[in-house]
């Protein structure tokens, strides 16, 4: 280990965010997939991923220091 991601749950989400989401441990070579599994977020529940700020699948690396942005769907009327 050794690498940490900063979580940002949004929404409905923000229920399941850990207690230590500012410094998320992660596996070297990790995607977002993966970190979703460690987070046990069902892959259902995410709509949007973003990494630093930029939109991305979730395979997308993570590495250490990113910031993780993940959002449920969204509705509205």
């Amino acid at each position: 280990m050794g690498a940490t991601v900063q979580t940002r749950l949004f929404g409905s989400l923000r229920t399941l965010r850990p207690p230590n989401a500012e410094a998320f441990p992660v596996e070297p070579d990790a995607t977002i997939e993966d970190l979703l599994g460690d987070l046990r977020i069902p892959a259902g529940k995410v709509h949007l991923t973003f990494l630093n700020g930029v939109k991305v699948d979730q395979d997308a690396l993570v590495s250490d220091g990113d910031t993780i942005g993940i959002f449920p769907p969204l509705g509205g009327g």
